[in-house]
């Protein structure tokens, strides 16, 4: 799947012609160095997400990975990065939004017909903003392998009772990472108490899909995260 997606495509403005690399599984994580981005990504955590993410950095230490702070001093720009996705979201939606609006929940469809009337010159400030989060970023990646955090800082909530509000909480440490070029991947780590499973983030260095897919394969045989027991809580039946 990832050799098909990561091909050129023509019909794409942002498709890079530059191959990805493969890389061979690891059996484990010796040498492998962790940053550790507290600022923003581990700010103001729900404390089982907390718990069950630093336990993940303590399977992956014992496993021979280094994890090791690193400097994300992105919190006053990190927030204008949803004025540009949402303009460009509108525009991509566009389309269906005026033949279709129907097929959008009402909070849904608001929020991005909101995109068309963001001014141009606010538009230019938010992408230089964005610009200065992808070079933190960058600068906090070079310095080690990959980077790990929560996939979300709260208790994933169902479908059902998520409100507007809780849209940006939920998006707050992915939506910097969709943004920055850097290929991720999310594992589930645990189940919390509500029954659902929380999940771990690793994020890799540009165009290094497969060295992150052989860590993240690592990593979740380290967890071990049972689907048997996401089927016993939600009675549902799970296939492999």
């Amino acid at each position: 799947m990832l050799q098909v997606m990561a091909a050129p495509d023509p019909d794409d403005p942002h498709s890079s012609a530059r191959p990805a690399s493969s890389v061979p599984p690891r059996d484990d994580l010796a040498g492998l160095r962790v940053g550790v981005p507290e600022s923003w990504f581990w700010d103001d955590l729900e404390p089982q997400v907390e718990a069950a993410a630093r336990a993940v950095l303590d399977l992956m230490a014992g496993n021979g990975a280094t994890p090791t702070p690193v400097p994300m001093d992105i919190g006053h720009l990190a927030p204008l990065l949803l004025l540009p996705l949402f303009v460009e979201a509108y525009v991509f939606h566009q389309p269906t939004l005026d033949a279709c609006p129907e097929l959008y929940s009402p909070d849904l469809r608001h929020q991005l017909m909101a995109g068309q009337y963001v001014l141009a010159q606010d538009y230019i400030r938010a992408l230089r903003a964005r610009r200065l989060v992808i070079e933190a970023l960058r600068r906090a990646i070079d310095a080690v392998d990959i980077l790990a955090m929560p996939t979300l800082p709260i208790v994933p909530p169902r479908i059902a009772d998520v409100q507007t509000p809780d849209v940006l909480e939920l998006i707050h440490n992915t939506s910097v990472i969709n943004q920055s070029g850097h290929p991720a991947v999310s594992l589930p780590m645990g189940l919390a108490a509500e029954g659902v499973p929380m999940g771990f983030q690793l994020v890799g260095q540009v165009h290094d899909d497969y060295g992150l897919l052989a860590v993240a394969e690592a990593v979740e045989r380290l967890i071990g995260f049972d689907m048997s027991l996401l089927a016993t809580r939600t009675g549902t039946a799970t296939r492999n």
